[in-house]
């Protein structure tokens, strides 16, 4: 079944009601989001058609099947894209100025004499300058994985990038007094995509588990979930309040009087996005938080093409 609208989206003539699916429309992201949505209450995804986008939900009905109902978010992807362009702009903008100011901030501070005001007032400078240059970089990187740029996809060992990402926050977990463990359902845990910012998608969960602990421990976590393999980080940290949930992985949200950026879990999830998985967190304010993501699992008749984009795959 469908209304004139969706026959008119997907040109569909009365002769192809009644047909499967599969028969009567050949998009192929929409009938990956129809194929998706099998273990949760609804699958949204973005299905481009011609020059147009747009937002699906997919919902799975006991005994009838699945209802599809499609947004035409044209219009917003457009002004997201317009945003990005003036933000990567801004921030490539914005780094020589602020590589002199703190430079010189630096250099007048060290050449001296200086009183211990002048001193503080300098430290600051280059304090600001420092924060600064941390947000033009979040967002740079945050523009890059978003547009697949570098995303070259390949076979990669989970196992050994979760190997290296432990080694740099056990010691600072531990220093906090705090259990630092991890659980690997095999080795090696083979998945399709890019090692690199699959360390920072991990890299990004472990920074904020072990900041946001103060007792109890953080816990990785990586296994194979039939042809996926799901990371999970998990924490006995403070939560996330119900009010932000929705919201923890969008751009600049962040906890309260949280420091920061608020670009972390942002980049968390383009890099899913990239590889076609799905992310999500589990929490519990005072007792901590599970965050989780699934990466493609290798498998040997995947062709191992390592300039394959990730934009050409998805889930």
């Amino acid at each position: 079944l469908a209304n004139p609208s969706a026959m008119l989206v997907f040109g569909l003539s009365e002769n192809s009601l009644g047909r499967p699916l599969s028969q009567a429309i050949s998009n192929q992201a929409l009938l990956m989001a129809v194929s998706s949505a099998v273990d949760s209450p609804y699958y949204v995804a973005e299905i481009p058609v011609k020059d147009k986008t747009f937002q699906a939900t997919v919902t799975p009905l006991e005994g009838l099947g699945k209802v599809i109902a499609m947004q035409d978010i044209t219009h917003l992807k457009e002004l997201d894209r317009m945003k990005s362009d003036f933000v990567d702009t801004i921030s490539h903008d914005l780094r020589q100025p602020l590589t002199y100011v703190k430079s010189y901030a630096e250099l007048t501070r060290d050449e001296g004499p200086l009183t211990k005001a002048q001193r503080s007032y300098l430290d600051r400078i280059v304090a600001a300058a420092d924060e600064m240059r941390g947000l033009i970089e979040a967002l740079l990187a945050f523009a890059k994985v978003r547009t697949g740029f570098e995303l070259e996809m390949a076979p990669c060992d989970l196992a050994q990038v979760i190997e290296k990402v432990s080694n740099l926050y056990r010691e600072q977990a531990q220093g906090k007094g705090l259990a630092f463990s991890v659980e690997l359902g095999e080795i090696p845990l083979m998945v399709w995509g890019n090692c690199t910012w699959l360390r920072s998608a991990i890299a990004n969960l472990v920074d904020n588990a072990v900041k946001f602990t103060s007792k109890g421990g953080v816990t990785i976590r990586a296994y194979r979930d039939a042809d996926w393999v799901r990371v999970e980080v998990e924490d006995t940290g403070r939560g996330v309040p119900a009010q932000y949930v929705e919201r923890i992985f969008d751009r600049f949200v962040k906890l309260g009087d949280e420091k920061g950026y608020g670009m972390g879990l942002a980049i968390v999830k383009s890099i899913v996005n990239a590889h076609g998985g799905k992310l999500g967190v589990r929490s519990e304010p005072g007792k901590g938080s599970l965050f989780w993501f699934t990466v493609k699992a290798y498998l040997k008749s995947r062709p191992e093409k390592a300039n394959k984009s990730a934009k050409e795959g998805g889930r």
